[in-house]
């Protein structure tokens, strides 16, 4: 697993993991995987290092999800997963997710993920992907 520990140059960590949660965000929520590349790469332009880094990182994340991916979204606030994309819920949550269960099949407390095994997880995301193009055609 890729970490950075310090700082590069001033970079704050709570920056740089807002802006790696951001490109995956962004390339969940519209399907394209190179959306969050670019993100990466104009957010870090100062930073080579960090790029190259935060791409690896990104990569790994777009290939499955993972249980540290998980307990970093929950550290930042998210609390559910839906449709694969990561969600802040405001007031009660379990009212929030009752509706959301008769709207959206793919509804998930984060929470929750983080006792699934490795397997389970790395799924989430390729079962999303496999509806999405199922619904294409």
């Amino acid at each position: 697993m890729l970490f950075i520990e310090k700082r590069e140059k001033g970079m704050n960590i709570a920056i740089l993991e807002h802006i790696r949660t951001q490109a995956v965000v962004v390339a969940r929520s519209t399907g394209a995987i190179e959306e969050g590349r670019s993100l990466i790469k104009g957010s870090l332009k100062d930073y080579p290092q960090l790029i190259a880094e935060s791409l690896a990182w990104y990569e790994m994340v777009m290939q499955g999800l993972t249980r540290e991916q998980v307990f970093k979204w929950i550290s930042q606030g998210y609390t559910i997963l839906m449709d694969a994309v990561p969600h802040r819920s405001f007031g009660h949550l379990w009212n929030r997710l009752n509706r959301l269960d008769t709207q959206h099949d793919n509804v998930l407390l984060l929470e929750e993920l983080l006792y699934w095994t490795d397997e389970e997880l790395a799924a989430v995301w390729q079962n999303d992907a496999k509806k999405e193009d199922k619904e294409r055609f």
